[in-house]
């Protein structure tokens, strides 16, 4: 998938529900999921399973998406910990509404491998970038029905937006005032970069 990348479905065949291009759509997910995947060093193959509730007019009544991620002929290497996080980034950024902690990595004998990520500092700073990054795509996405509705109407496509996003600078202004002139002295901008690499792809 590439950076940034935004896939738009155009008027569904002929004959063809919603429901029936949701799981089109699905499956091909599940499958370019399983490919990128297995181009990990450690991982032959994949099989992905995703599953995506319909959406619903109440958000209180809208269950969230889950992934069971099955890694064929997985060798467990020193940085057994990062290549189980690098799969399961890789698929909550892919995947709509996905948070990580509903994304289960399992071996070949179905022992669940990525347990206790989401209660660990590591976990909890990628739900946090998680939920900045939907809420992003989000806004994005709606900018982008709007436009395109104007153009061919409602319901007659289909919009998925995907950013890639860096978590590893961060840009810091102060400003010193004056309490007697309640006016900005001095202002300083400092940009700085971690040495960490979070970034959603």
């Amino acid at each position: 998938m590439g950076s940034g990348f935004l896939t738009f479905f155009s008027t569904p065949s002929l004959g063809e529900t919603e429901f029936q291009q949701g799981v089109k759509y699905r499956v091909a997910q599940e499958g370019e999921l399983a490919r990128l995947i297995s181009t990990i060093n450690v991982v032959k193959s994949a099989k992905v399973s995703l599953a995506i509730p319909q959406k619903t007019l109440f958000t209180d009544n809208q269950e969230d998406p889950t992934a069971a991620i099955a890694p064929e002929s997985y060798q467990l290497g020193g940085q057994k910990k990062r290549q189980i996080e690098t799969i399961v980034h890789l698929v909550a950024s892919a995947v709509e509404g996905l948070a990580p902690t509903n994304v289960k990595v399992t071996d070949q004998n179905g022992a669940l491998l990525s347990r206790g990520f989401a209660d660990n500092s590591a976990g909890g700073k990628m739900n946090d970038n998680y939920m900045y990054k939907s809420r992003f795509e989000k806004e994005l996405e709606a900018k982008v029905v709007r436009q395109i509705e104007e153009v061919v109407g409602k319901d007659r496509f289909r919009v998925n937006v995907s950013a890639a996003l860096r978590f590893d600078r961060q840009t810091i202004k102060e400003e010193l005032v004056d309490p007697d002139q309640t006016s900005v002295v001095s202002e300083q901008v400092v940009d700085e970069a971690s040495t960490g690499t979070d970034q959603f792809l």
